[in-house]
């Protein structure tokens, strides 16, 4: 009897199956980290493009503006200078109240950034930031859901 599956398998083999993470010597093998890198930075790359067309298609001339620009960093120097930037961008956003500092803390975390990322959830918090009820949920906070400075400022949500 065949199981229920909700999803289809992947036709692609998983990292796993063709890098094996480890060396026999128990070490983590370049190999695999390079594979994984690569992999992430396709990821950013697609996400990139696909809310560039997005930001086209709704005609917001300033989105696709900061997207490019977020595009031209991560081209030239990767991942963490595309976050700083799309930081700064939602950051001088929020500055013209068209921002949210919700929003500059996801990216924050997304760069391995605890104390921007608390900094920026700590003025979610006093400005009331919509967004902010919702953060319990939001995977780009998963890595921090133990962390004391998260727990403390999810504890006071409602």
């Amino acid at each position: 009897m065949a199981e229920h599956m909700d999803v289809a398998p992947s036709a692609e083999p998983s990292v796993l199956e063709h890098f094996p993470m480890r060396a026999e010597t128990g070490e983590i093998r370049r190999e695999f980290v390079d594979e994984i890198a690569h992999r992430i930075e396709t990821s950013d790359a697609d996400f990139l493009r696909e809310a560039q067309v997005a930001a086209e298609l709704r005609g917001q001339v300033d989105r696709v503006a900061t997207l490019h620009l977020a595009q031209q960093r991560f081209e030239v120097a990767g991942r963490q200078a595309m976050l700083d930037q799309l930081s700064d961008s939602e950051a001088d956003a929020l500055s013209h109240g068209a921002g949210s500092a919700v929003v500059v803390a996801e990216y924050r975390a997304l760069a391995d950034d605890r104390a921007g990322m608390l900094r920026w959830l700590a003025v979610a918090e006093a400005q009331h930031d919509h967004n902010l009820p919702d953060v319990r949920g939001y995977p780009e906070f998963a890595a921090y859901r133990d962390d004391p400075g998260f727990e403390e400022i999810v504890a006071r949500l409602p």
